[in-house]
């Protein structure tokens, strides 16, 4: 007698294809939220290398921070001190350039040197400083502009509440170094409305003397990773970097007195984070 062959019926069928779909369904949310994880893990780890990087070029300059100029650079067109740092950093990231990517954000913008939450920006920089081609360098971290050792004013940011020194830096972890940005730093301060002005929406972007804006989007789950001087690195929410330590006369109380209507539809009740 010839053994009956077994089979799924069709129901079996769409019922085992339902369980599948159930599960991916509940799996994917998880998968995706840990590829998320592992790439802010992943950035924060860019951002400490970032501090040895600060730290190896501070201890050789006696504590000295960069100047923000370069003259040969600005004689050839390069009238940029806000990515001056990723040529005087050179030597610290030129053997490993990925450290200029966070990972959520490593692809450029086909459409404009600026980033965005989830693009890297361009900006042309200078290997040699004697009228070779620019290098378009590609990175997703901004520095905060009010480090620099400067006698002179830098793009509207008064000379006298630089930082310049490691020596002159009070409340190391309340002052941001490198931040996630979409742009190559910025210098936010309360007394130039736009430096100081939120964005509408994630990744807005107004122009180089928007400041704020370089560094205000939502990059991981709500926040900006960030290296603090004291060598810290953590996620800041978005809100909370206006209560950063900009500069040295940066009144980190004034956000308090900020109406709701200010922070606009993206930062305002319905989205705090």
């Amino acid at each position: 007698m010839t053994g009956r062959v077994k089979a799924f019926t069709l129901i079996e069928l769409l019922v085992v294809i339902a369980i599948i779909a159930l599960l991916m369904g509940i799996l994917m949310p998880a998968l995706s939220r840990a590829r998320k994880q592992a790439r802010s893990a992943a950035c924060m780890s860019q951002l400490k290398q970032w501090g040895l990087v600060w730290t190896v070029y501070t201890d050789s300059s006696e504590g000295k921070f960069p100047t923000g100029w370069m003259p040969d650079l600005q004689n050839m067109g390069g009238d940029m001190p806000r990515g001056m740092w990723v040529a005087t950093l050179r030597s610290g990231w030129e053997k490993h350039p990925d450290m200029l990517l966070c990972p959520s954000a490593a692809r450029p913008n086909p459409a404009g040197n600026q980033g965005s939450f989830d693009l890297a920006h361009t900006f042309a920089d200078y290997k040699e400083l004697e009228g070779q081609a620019a290098l378009a360098e590609c990175s997703s971290y901004g520095l905060n502009c009010w480090v620099y050792s400067t006698d002179v004013d830098l793009q509207d940011r008064t000379a006298a509440w630089h930082w310049k020194s490691s020596y002159s830096v009070k409340r190391a972890g309340d002052v941001p170094l490198f931040l996630d940005s979409m742009w190559r730093g910025g210098g936010p301060f309360w007394e130039k409305p736009e430096a100081i002005t939120p964005p509408q929406y994630n990744g807005q972007w107004q122009s180089a003397k928007y400041e704020m804006m370089h560094f205000a989007i939502d990059r991981h789950a709500g926040g900006v990773n960030s290296l603090f001087m004291d060598g810290a690195v953590r996620k800041v929410r978005v809100k909370e970097l206006w209560e950063l330590k900009w500069h040295r006369r940066y009144d980190t109380n004034r956000i308090q007195l900020a109406p709701d209507s200010w922070w606009g539809p993206w930062l305002g009740k319905a989205n705090a984070s």
